[in-house]
Parts: structure tokens; C-alpha cells; sequence
């Protein structure tokens, strides 16, 4: 009876893609946190100053456990006109960054771009539910893109460095601008 097993797959199937829908309702994260990344800790070990004034002696990572994000210093402006304008000026950064093999330059343009981009659903609110759903794609695959061109960059592989870039401003280049 091998074509009774599809029967036993759909109920599997259909619990797996409602669990996706409600894992995705359409909330979107909270960006108002965007330059408040952590940070990590100093190679010597002392005592790390927190968010709270006080003094936190920093624990060693277990092995294999991903380093967090540098913190963010890319100033996010209040006003959502002013983040298009920012990102235009850093995708033109990244762009003359890319061209020129400038790729420390290349790295902070697509961090500043990750950042900006962060931000933008917050300033949303007027889109439809499914408009906002895209655009939180759309950041989340150009952090992907950021993150995958600072690898490239730092390594010094001019191609896979190139090759994000164009992913990333292809990215940027599909969000409709809103006011």
C-alpha cells in the first residue's frame, strides 16, 4: 500500500505550513533598537560597562557560538524621507567602494545600508499589511546581503564581494519608496 503514505505526509504538511503562518502574522520586529546592538567584549577580559551604569565581567563564548554585531554607529534619521536620502548617499558609497576594491569602505557602506533599511518598517505604518510583509523580506534579505559582502570584503574575495553587492542593490532597488 505505498500510496496510502501521501495521506500521512498532508497532515504533517498542513501543521508545518500553519505553523509558519502563525510564526509569520505579519509583526513586524521591533527596529526602534536598531543602533543599541551588542557589542563585544575586550580581549582582555576586564569589566564592560552596560546599558545601566553598572559593570559586567564578560563570559567566555561557548566554542562554535557565533560572535555578536559590532555596534551600530550609522545615525538612523527621524524622519523617513531623510533615511531614503541616507540610503541613497551610502548606496552610492558602496557603489564607488565596490568599483574602486575599497573594501573597508564597501563594509561600512553595506552596514550603514543594513541599518538604514532596519529602520524603514517602522516608518511603515501607512502600507498595506502585505506591503509591510515585503519590505520586512526585503530588509532582512539585504542583511543577509550586507552581512555576506562584509565576509567577502574582509576575506579579500573581490568576486563574492561583487556578486553581494549587485544581490544587495537589487534588493535595495525593489523597495518602493514610501512616504
Amino acid at each position: 500500500m505505498p500510496f496510502m503514505k501521501p495521506i500521512f505526509v498532508l497532515p504533517l504538511l498542513t501543521a508545518s505550513v500553519l505553523c509558519l503562518l502563525v510564526a509569520c502574522s505579519g509583526k513586524a520586529p521591533d527596529t526602534s533598537t536598531v543602533s543599541q546592538a551588542l557589542s563585544l567584549p575586550p580581549e582582555s577580559g576586564a569589566a564592560v560597562a552596560t546599558d545601566a551604569g553598572s559593570t559586567a565581567t564578560p563570559e567566555a563564548a561557548p566554542p562554535g557560538a557565533a560572535s555578536a554585531p559590532a555596534a551600530s554607529s550609522t545615525p538612523i534619521p527621524a524622519a523617513t524621507d531623510d533615511i531614503w536620502k541616507a540610503l541613497d548617499k551610502q548606496g552610492y558609497a558602496l557603489q564607488k567602494a565596490v568599483d574602486g576594491n575599497a573594501w573597508k569602505d564597501a563594509q561600512a557602506a553595506a552596514d550603514a545600508i543594513r541599518d538604514l533599511c532596519a529602520a524603514l518598517p517602522a516608518h511603515a505604518s501607512k502600507l498595506s499589511s502585505d506591503q509591510q510583509n515585503q519590505l520586512q523580506q526585503q530588509v532582512t534579505l539585504i542583511a543577509t546581503y550586507a552581512g555576506k559582502l562584509d565576509a567577502a570584503a574582509q576575506s579579500g574575495n573581490a568576486g563574492d564581494a561583487k556578486d553581494n553587492y549587485k544581490k544587495l542593490n537589487d534588493t535595495l532597488g525593489g523597495i518602493v519608496r514610501f512616504p
